[in-house]
């Protein structure tokens, strides 16, 4: 009888050990999840862009595919195209990809910064929008609609999410000659 109440109570106290973990494990494999899915559309903005798919809204030429982020919603991300300008212009349009109008749940995109040799410096920018454009398939960063094109100086650009519970975070880079990944930021 004794034994059994040792395995009980051992049992139990594994029991509660996993259990007060459980929410900690939900929150870090959403944050990577969702990091993943940023990452994995904004690939497939470049996807889009390589392959030539045909736009909805446009009848000349292949359009540029992008993805457009603003500070006013960081819950929310674009997957976009675009025939004229390399920016992202307006929601009302037609130029969002019909299903490419994503909502981050518990997640929020916390910040930017620009690359510029080994420092990552803060972006003021409101809004960024990373863009593909046949048949150069580096990224293209447009802040605040004004695009970079080649720019030596800034080689890539970080975009922060943050878990909203705990306030973990998680990196998306992604470099001009095309490279996107996801990275871990342990300042936690």
């Amino acid at each position: 009888m004794l034994e059994m109440l040792v395995v009980v109570a051992i049992v139990l106290a594994m029991t509660a050990i996993v259990i007060m973990y459980i929410p900690q494990f939900r929150d870090r494999s959403s944050l990577d999840l969702v990091a993943q899915e940023v990452a994995i559309s904004i690939r497939g903005a470049q996807v889009y862009a390589s392959g030539g798919k045909v736009g909805q809204s446009f009848d000349i030429g292949k359009p540029s595919y992008g993805v457009h982020f603003d500070s006013a919603n960081p819950n929310e991300f674009f997957v976009f195209e675009n025939n004229g300008e390399k920016y992202f212009e307006d929601e009302t349009t037609d130029k969002i990809i019909p299903g490419e109008k994503f909502t981050l749940r518990g997640v929020k995109i916390l910040s930017w910064c620009v690359v510029v040799g080994a420092s990552c410096d803060p972006v003021a920018a409101d809004k960024i929008d990373i863009v593909y454009t046949r048949p150069r398939l580096e990224a293209v960063i447009c802040l605040e609609q004004e695009c970079d094109i080649g720019n030596t100086d800034a080689n890539e650009i970080h975009i922060i999410l943050q878990a909203v519970k705990s306030e973990r975070k998680k990196g998306i880079r992604i470099r001009s000659n095309g490279q996107i990944g996801v990275f871990n930021i342990t300042d936690q």
